[in-house]
Order: C-alpha cells, then sequence, then structure tokens
C-alpha cells in the first residue's frame, strides 16, 4: 500500500513538472523568446500552401487545358506549308512535333525562385507564344504585323 501510494505522488509529481515546463514553454513562445521559429514556421507553411496550389493549377491545366488539340493536325500542317514555306516547307517531324507542342503543350513558367517548390505548367498565351516565335525566327514572324498575326493564328487553329 505504501509503494502504490509513492508510486501516486511521484507521478503526480511528474504531470505537475511537465504541466509547469509547457506552460513555461508556451509563455516564452508568446513572450517572443521563440520569433524565429515561428517565423520560420509561418514560411514552411506558406511554401507548403504554395505547393499544393503549384500542383493543383498543373493538374487542372492538364485535365482541362485552353487549347485543345484536334484530333488531325495535318491540315494544319498544309496550310502552314502553303501559307509561310520559308519556314514550314523545310519543316521536319521533329520540327512539327516541337512546334505543336509548343502551341498546345504545357510549358515550364519558373513563376518562383525557391528550388523547393514545384515548377509551374502552363499553356502559353498567344502573345507569348508569338514572342518565342519572333525569338525562334526573327526572319519571318519579326515581320508581322497584327493583321498578319491575326491570319497566322486563323491558319494555325483552322478546324
Amino acid at each position: 500500500m505504501l509503494r502504490s501510494k509513492r508510486r501516486d505522488i511521484i507521478g503526480i509529481i511528474i504531470i505537475i513538472g511537465i504541466g509547469i515546463s509547457a506552460f513555461l514553454i508556451f509563455k516564452s513562445i508568446g513572450r517572443g523568446s521563440f520569433a524565429g521559429a515561428r517565423s520560420n514556421f509561418s514560411k514552411d507553411w506558406q511554401d507548403l500552401r504554395t505547393h499544393f496550389s503549384i500542383l493543383k493549377d498543373n493538374t487542372r491545366d492538364s485535365l482541362f487545358p485552353t487549347r485543345k488539340q484536334p484530333y488531325s493536325l495535318m491540315p494544319a500542317q498544309e496550310r502552314l506549308k502553303e501559307n509561310i514555306p520559308q519556314i514550314f516547307r523545310s519543316f521536319e517531324d521533329p520540327d512539327w512535333d516541337n512546334f505543336w507542342q509548343l502551341i498546345y503543350g504545357s510549358q515550364e513558367t519558373d513563376d518562383y525562385s525557391s528550388r523547393y517548390l514545384p515548377v509551374r505548367k502552363r499553356q502559353l498565351s498567344i502573345q507569348e507564344l508569338q514572342n518565342v516565335l519572333i525569338a525562334d525566327y526573327p526572319d519571318v514572324f519579326g515581320l508581322f504585323d497584327a493583321k498578319t498575326w491575326r491570319d497566322f493564328w486563323a491558319l494555325v487553329f483552322e478546324n
């Protein structure tokens, strides 16, 4: 009987000690002793939210792209070869694959400088596509005006 009372008292003392320690830790957190840890946790939490947001956006954009690739690209390829032969007449299959991937595929956009976050992927806007085409083929696409671009996109997207 004496032995069980001693165990109970020791248990109560340990529980009270743990409670006092926890109280002191929470008090010191409240006073700002752990402000750096709180700030770091806050940044980690924000990075985690951003990480899941990027994954959600990448998944949504890959399942429901803004521009959907038609079943056959051959008619568009023939129209481009006829209307802009300076570039498209010399295209081989890998060139066409790269071109259509640029138009209809998801491109990596480095929106964040953190190496811990995944890369955001999305379809490029028409203006971004125009900038890439001008950079890749300045001799032809660099000469396009607004009307010529409209005609070009009509050739690309016409079914």
